[in-house]
């Protein structure tokens, strides 16, 4: 890191005396048992953190240092970071997600033993009103912030550089949308934080990540040179499960035009990542980012809602350079769908996908497995619709509830779900090894968490096992990683704990998901019947 500038400010408190002038912002390790869904996940850094690190280092004249500790380099560089800053106080800002807790846990706990007086924040998409409290007092976090980080991490660092104490930090007129410590207990001063106008923030802070060591995830592999941008933030649909800020927000099509070029002519891109929840909401604007995107010759892969789009739509995105189009399924069933509040039909699903395949993009699609409403005919539906319209690839995961959704507050309501604070063991360490990576209360009242994992292992062996060679020729560059996941899915059924709980979860699943075991794994069916 070479010389790092320290600055003093004169403070009578016993917290902050003197404050390290370098941020730190954390990716955590990102562990998982998910072993069917290691090889075909994203290694990728939140571009969250580089818009923040952006945005400190326009209005602060601040550079922010960033670490990914899935990187052993990254991680020795960030313990010599925290060592040195001994005797100051360092701010410490962590990514937090779902599956990240443990993570963030251990990571709070190894700052605050190499430097007492370091200030961690904590962000991301697992802090919201009903979490932001339990993540203080069991991850140990000092300052937990709800909803975007630009704008409140810019107020909480003046302040810290003022030498305010972290408790005057809720005081503050200017600051809502956090929790913190005051003495022995934590406040949370309410509010969500939102940048309104987003043209007015800087481009994320690309030249601070090393992109050579990142790989996208399968479904978005396009290109030999690939970055990931926003357009967009916020979603302006209402599904009941979903925890994204319902605060739809675009940027002008002459900010990512000037993104776009800037990433071309920096990192000689030839493809981009498009993140956006829902690329395809407005067609005009869609058009005119269209003729960006094939004016720089990129290709491109997206996310979007089956009922955006139509022929039309698709046409277009595949003459721009559309690779491949993501589309969250979630459900084949209309009755899943209907209590999903997804707002369209199975017909409108597959009208979609047969018309994406046609205009020759490559389509995914991902199902949620062990939803509340969920059932074994519901799966069954899933994997039938999935070979029915040939999708290329497909993502089955483990239903996670999120206390911040509408869905939550209907299971709490009714009681069929505990209120969030009452979910102890999330932050228990030894339950958390015993079912990885989740350990939030089943949602599913007919199945246990070890069930809704064998599931989603048998949905995903059934699809992948089935005619992988079919149309050799469209799916050639997603083979390898097929191969890759069916690998990985044998190491996650050889993983699983040697547990008469476990055998008996097993034994449980019924003739209907057996059938497709026994298409795909004799191995897995001499198991269970064993």
């Amino acid at each position: 890191m070479g010389h790092i500038r320290r600055m003093v400010s004169e403070v009578k408190g016993n917290r902050i005396d003197k404050v390290y002038d370098r941020i730190l912002l954390v990716n955590p390790q990102y562990t998982t048992n998910y072993g069917f869904k290691r090889a075909a996940s994203s290694s990728l850094p939140p571009l969250g953190l580089l818009s923040i690190a952006a945005f400190l280092r326009e209005h602060l004249n601040l550079e922010p240092v960033f670490v990914d500790l899935d990187y052993e380099d990254d991680y020795n560089r960030f313990i010599n970071i925290v060592r040195k800053s001994s005797g100051y106080t360092i701010i410490v800002g962590i990514y937090i997600t779902d599956i990240s807790v443990d993570a963030a846990r251990k990571l709070t706990s190894i700052i605050k033993s190499l430097n007492p007086y370091a200030v961690v924040i904590g962000g991301g998409p697992h802090i919201c009103r009903e979490t932001a409290k339990a993540s203080i007092e069991r991850i140990g976090i000092d300052v937990a912030v709800l909803g975007e980080g630009e704008l409140i991490m810019k107020e909480i660092v003046e302040n810290m550089r003022r030498g305010s104490e972290i408790d005057n930090l809720l005081k503050s007129e200017k600051i809502r949308g956090i929790a913190a410590r005051i003495g022995k207990t934590t406040v949370l001063k309410d509010g969500y934080n939102i940048v309104r106008e987003i043209d007015r923030l800087p481009y994320p802070a690309y030249d601070i990540v090393r992109w050579d060591r990142y790989r996208p995830s399968l479904h978005r592999r396009i290109g030999k040179r690939t970055l990931p941008i926003l357009t967009s933030r916020g979603c302006p649909y209402r599904c009941s499960y979903c925890a994204t800020s319902r605060n739809y927000r675009a940027h002008s099509v002459k900010y990512i035009e000037g993104l776009i070029e800037l990433l071309v002519e920096t990192y000689n891109i030839d493809s981009l990542m498009i993140w956006d929840d829902t690329f395809t909401i407005n067609v005009k604007r869609l058009e005119q980012i269209c003729k960006v995107l094939y004016r720089n010759n990129l290709s491109f892969c997206i996310n979007t809602r089956p009922d955006t789009v139509n022929k039309s739509t698709l046409n277009l995105l595949a003459k721009s350079g559309c690779k491949i189009i993501f589309f969250g399924i979630e459900s084949a069933s209309d009755y899943m769908l209907k209590k999903l509040k997804r707002g369209y039909s199975r017909n409108v699903v597959e009208k979609a996908v047969r018309n994406a395949a046609s205009s020759n993009i490559l389509v995914v699609g991902s199902f949620m497995i062990g939803h509340p409403y969920d059932n074994l005919g519901n799966i069954d539906k899933n994997i039938e619709f999935c070979k029915n319209v040939k999708l290329d690839m497909v993502y089955f995961s483990y239903f996670c509830i999120h206390p911040s959704t509408e869905l939550y507050e209907t299971l709490k309501s009714k009681r069929l779900i505990a209120p969030y604070e009452l979910w102890e063991r999330y932050y228990d360490i030894e339950e958390l090894k015993k079912v990885p990576p989740f350990n939030m209360p089943p949602a599913n009242m007919l199945f246990t968490k070890y069930d809704v994992y064998v599931l989603v292992a048998t949905c995903y062996l059934s699809f992948y096992t089935d005619d992988i060679l079919e149309n050799l020729e469209r799916r050639f560059h997603l083979i390898v990683g097929r191969t890759d996941v069916l690998k990985s899915i044998e190491e996650f059924l050889n993983s699983l704990p040697e547990d008469p709980i476990l055998m008996v979860s097993l034994r449980k699943c019924t003739k209907q998901t057996l059938k497709y075991v026994r298409k795909s794994s004799p191995a897995l069916l001499r198991e269970i019947s064993h």
